[in-house]
């Protein structure tokens, strides 16, 4: 298997119409993020959002231009999901987007514990995609969460979405397949990645796959589905790749050329980079970049890493 551990998930492209980039902006550097207006990228003009202590973390950017109209309208069925931010404060953190937006979505949907999978919450962004608040520990996880607030200063309302010191992490780009053994062997053979977590949701039909460019191992690694390997998971500095796996129909790469998702961003080390030459589906763009898709359709877009 190749690995590509000093690769890293770079940025989610997001595409929108042109009325709602000011609404986006004001949205995501309401909350801290640094924003960045940058040249055009072909047809697109960008605005690049990130964490700016979180040098791990992918970023956002939002393409748009005169013929994308309006916000994206979100489907079970779109190949892609969400971002999630990972937070020491989930409560706190949905109250700093409560006061930004100035609108009650906040009030009505409070953090909770779903299942064995994460205290969370989900919110959308004004451009209509999806933003989940997932809290780096479980609800009844208070020990290790006094920890994360002594370390962070977090816990007192502070902070970038309550965070304290610290920067949330993007901690996942999540998508969806409809075949994730060619998910898995693309994902791990092709780009290096590692799998990291495994979580059946079995009561609403749909497992969740967790890879990263990483050698880190959970603290279960021989079982992947241990409970014990998810909060781990929540706090890694870095930025995973969910994919949600369901027994309905083939996800949907959704309307091209319209507000919504458009690629994924990979910064590649040297060993992945000098390996997508021998990648039949990998086309090379110019001296320094690379696009592949994945089985699902999802155009990845692989740069050099920036020295």
């Amino acid at each position: 298997m190749m690995s590509g551990k000093n690769s890293k998930l770079a940025y989610v492209n997001l595409r929108v119409g042109r009325k709602e980039i000011a609404k986006v902006k004001t949205f995501y550097t309401g909350i801290g993020m640094a924003n960045h207006k940058l040249e055009k990228e072909g047809a697109y003009e960008v605005q690049q959002f990130e964490w700016s202590k979180s040098t791990q973390s992918c970023g956002i950017q939002y393409f748009f231009n005169d013929d994308v109209e309006g916000k994206y309208s979100a489907s079970s069925s779109d190949v892609y999901w969400k971002i999630g931010f990972s937070v020491h404060d989930a409560k706190a953190a949905m109250a700093k987007m409560s006061q930004v937006m100035k609108q009650p979505f906040a009030q009505q949907q409070q953090p909770s514990q779903f299942l064995d999978v994460g205290y969370l919450a989900h919110v959308r962004d004004p451009a209509g995609y999806t933003v989940e608040l997932l809290q780096t520990t479980f609800e009844d996880n208070e020990a290790k969460r006094a920890a994360l607030y002594r370390r962070s200063g977090a816990g007192n309302g502070e902070g970038h979405l309550g965070n304290g010191s610290e920067d949330p992490v993007i901690g996942q780009i999540t998508t969806r397949s409809g075949d994730i053994d060619a998910s898995l062997k693309f994902y791990q053979e092709t780009l290096g990645m590692k799998l990291l977590c495994v979580e059946p949701v079995t009561q609403y039909g749909f497992d969740l796959y967790f890879l990263a460019f990483t050698d880190e191992s959970p603290p279960k690694p021989k079982d992947l589905k241990a409970v014990k390997n998810r909060e781990w998971t929540y706090q890694r500095p870095y930025t995973t790749l969910e994919i949600q796996v369901s027994d309905k129909s083939k996800p949907s790469p959704g309307p091209q050329e319209q507000a919504g998702f458009d690629s994924i961003t990979i910064f590649a080390d040297e060993k992945l980079w000098n390996s997508l030459a021998t990648v039949n589906n990998a086309k090379r763009q110019g001296d320094a970049s690379y696009v592949l898709r994945d089985p699902d359709g999802i155009k990845i877009i692989v740069c050099q890493a920036r020295q």
